[in-house]
């Protein structure tokens, strides 16, 4: 099999899922999460080869542009240079965190295979938005404010994420993800 053609999906087709794997029925929160959920199900019905990534929170550097849509630690940043405080919502929300240099990772050890089908692409591990927010406070100095989630997210926001990276691990083999809680 040679596979030509590689997609973005995204973990957020899980919606509030506790369990993570690529082949369990998925109820998407929002029109965003269930377009990618679609486009995962009719490939199946496909003839053709591909690697479809469900990418989990991908964060890094050069996601300024992406204005509501960037990962929580690029709009820590810039609340941190532009108030001196992290706002982040009150609860327990966690979420896998994997960083953009990891994902090409991915995607470059998937070119010299042949496995076709949908891949989770994250570290396997949760982390806490207010753990991040701590961490880059003690880095910076900055105060961390907990704050209510807008009404318009609720009901619409995953609250936990966590990669089942079983099926990626069986095809490019272990990984040395980094840690998010040591890039902050």
């Amino acid at each position: 099999m040679d596979i030509k053609f590689q997609y973005s999906s995204s973990a957020s087709v899980y919606g509030a899922a506790e369990t993570f794997e690529e082949d369990q029925f998925c109820v998407p929160l929002n029109p965003y999460a269930y377009s990618k959920y679609m486009f995962d199900n009719w490939l199946l019905n496909e003839d053709h080869p591909y690697q479809g990534f469900r990418y989990f929170n991908v964060y890094g550097p050069h996601e300024e542009h992406k204005g509501d849509q960037a990962s929580p630690i690029t709009k820590f940043i810039k609340q941190i240079q532009e108030d001196g405080e992290i706002k982040v919502f009150r609860g327990k929300a966690s979420r896998d965190f994997v960083h953009v240099e990891d994902v090409c990772e991915v995607h470059y050890r998937m070119l010299h295979h042949d496995s076709s089908g949908v891949f989770n692409v994250g570290t396997g591990n949760s982390v806490s938005f207010k753990d991040i927010a701590d961490k880059m406070s003690e880095n910076s100095g900055a105060k961390v404010k907990q704050v209510a989630m807008p009404t318009k997210l609720k009901g619409k926001y995953q609250k936990f994420t966590k990669a089942d990276i079983t099926k990626l691990n069986s095809v490019i083999g272990e990984m040395d993800w980094k840690q998010v809680l040591e890039c902050v």
